[in-house]
């Protein structure tokens, strides 16, 4: 199928091939073979061949593959890769692409008309050249939250209870500091924190701060009402006499 084969030699026991390449479209040549239907040379140009008998070689030939190039159009957002070489017939996994404040719902042919044809991580198969836009969808703020869990707008205990809160949040920013106040003064940070042995009635906060200080948002506050009472004292000093502290986990 290809041309420019070297002529026929005779009247020797070896050979050597000559260093004549020929051509055919579309493909790369491979060397040489004995056997019209082989997909692996024998020989090679330069190399030498000792037949027993009237031998004909045949040119081995391996197909150029062909490539479709399929580009990404992220339309506003960043995608990686933007683009790629995909061999004719196979597929190519469609990337995921990333935009502030949007969700990526797929792919689509058309740039004007916001449709979802392929999915992100689905294989796709292209039959040309060709430019994928990726379709968004604008998402909600989302509000800051942090509230005291279990919280109930007045909590009564016993007089010396301890008390240990938790914090509910969601949609906070990354870095987010939380801070407890007690009765208007800050008392500590964490998830958590724990009032010991309350004599008095408190309030109970707590607030969310960002990286740099900023304040974000604040929970409402709950009051905290203590028993303190003769008969609640006597309890308390009878639980401190025998070691058993009254603790309660607001969760």
């Amino acid at each position: 199928g290809g041309s420019g084969a070297p002529a026929a030699q005779s009247g020797a026991a070896t050979y050597t091939i000559p260093n004549t390449i020929p051509t055919r479209s579309g493909y790369d040549f491979l060397g040489w073979s004995s056997s019209s239907t082989a997909a692996t040379a024998s020989f090679l140009p330069g190399g030498s061949i000792t037949p027993t008998a009237n031998t004909t070689l045949y040119a081995v030939w391996q197909i150029v593959p062909s490539y479709y190039t399929v580009t990404f159009d992220a339309k506003g957002g960043s995608v990686t890769p933007s683009f790629a070489q995909v061999e004719k017939g196979r597929s190519v996994t469609l990337p995921t692409p990333q935009k502030t404040g949007a969700a990526c719902l797929g792919w689509s042919t058309s740039v004007d008309v916001p449709y979802v044809e392929y999915l992100c991580g689905s294989l796709y198969t292209p039959g040309s050249d060709i430019t994928l836009y990726a379709v968004w969808k604008t998402e909600e703020p989302k509000t800051p939250v942090v509230d005291i869990e279990g919280y109930v707008s007045v909590l009564s205990v016993k007089y010396e209870t301890t008390v240990m809160f938790h914090v509910s949040a969601r949609d906070l920013p990354s870095g987010t500091s939380i801070r407890w106040y007690v009765n208007g003064t800050e008392a500590g940070q964490g998830t958590d924190h724990t009032v010991n042995y309350a004599k008095s009635d408190f309030t109970v906060q707590v607030k969310a701060f960002a990286a740099d200080g900023s304040f974000i948002t604040e929970s409402r506050t709950e009051s905290v009402s203590v028993k303190n009472t003769f008969f609640t004292r006597l309890g308390a000093l009878f639980r401190r006499i025998f070691g058993l502290p009254r603790v309660y986990d607001q969760r």
